[in-house]
């Protein structure tokens, strides 16, 4: 089993731009907001942030969180957190998901900013807010003759084949999930140096340097540069494996991740 990091909903651009932030509450429930629709701003089949409910129930719609301007704006809802899917174009930023198969874990990073119930306080933080256990990877339009009920019902659904339908030529994968092993959760789950060192399989955290440490060594990345949990945002950017039950040094942190995905709790 590898677990992908994936980086997704809006970010602290679209919060100084345009005023749009993922809110989580004191009790660590949270909205997710996906970013604005650009390729396709106009398309009608997509949902815009008023049509999106508040799974906190907090609100009205996921509109009344966003400036007015902002309310009927047509949004790329992905992940799918209803139908349990995720969709990228092939680009550099996305090409490590090509190797997730069947069994493999995606994990969801997003920017949420703490909110009182009424607003916005000012501290952020990444929190993984879901994880998907992959089902099918399809590559489309290729695998589209391959499709078949359910799966076809809940991969029309994701925007990307939203877009393909409007007549964008775009080649795109699709990670399906497995729907019972696949949640969005009720508490986000911070990601915080002991969290980020299970992501990086690192013993321990050394706050004076910023470093990741295993026994005497320091963690590094592939170019050799050691991994620094303030760059935790950057570096997961692109998509990537950071873990693989293959190498058993790597088994416990796993382990830990997916004990803290249990305790965040399936949304209902």
């Amino acid at each position: 089993m590898k677990l992908f990091v994936v980086n997704v909903g809006v970010n602290t651009s679209h919060a100084s731009r345009q005023g749009l932030r993922s809110p989580i509450l004191p009790d660590r429930t949270f909205e997710f907001l996906p970013i604005p629709e650009d390729r396709c701003p106009t398309l009608a089949t997509l949902p815009r942030y008023s049509d999106l409910s508040s799974r906190t129930r907090t609100w009205p719609n996921l509109g009344a969180i966003v400036p007015v301007a902002s309310r009927s704006r047509r949004v790329h809802a992905d992940p799918d957190f209803d139908f349990m899917t995720y969709g990228d174009v092939l680009n550099s930023r996305a090409a490590a998901l090509e190797y997730a198969a069947a069994g493999d874990q995606v994990w969801f990073l997003a920017r949420l900013w703490a909110n009182d119930r009424v607003n916005f306080t000012g501290a952020s933080a990444f929190h993984f807010v879901a994880n998907f256990e992959v089902d099918k990877n399809l590559l489309l339009p290729p695998d589209a003759a391959k499709l078949t009920f359910p799966v076809k019902n809940r991969v029309t659904m994701n925007p990307h084949w939203k877009r393909m339908d409007d007549g964008h030529k775009d080649t795109f994968r699709i990670i399906v999930a497995n729907q019972a092993e696949s949640h969005r959760f009720v508490h986000a789950i911070e990601v915080t140096p002991s969290i980020a060192a299970h992501i990086y399989a690192a013993e321990a955290y050394d706050p004076i340097s910023d470093e990741f440490v295993v026994g005497t060594g320091v963690v590094k990345n592939k170019n050799g540069r050691p991994r620094k949990f303030q760059a935790f945002g950057s570096v997961t950017r692109a998509v990537q494996v950071f873990l693989n039950s293959e190498n058993a040094d790597q088994r416990p942190h796993l382990g830990a991740l997916m004990d803290l995905a249990t305790q965040a709790g399936a949304i209902e």
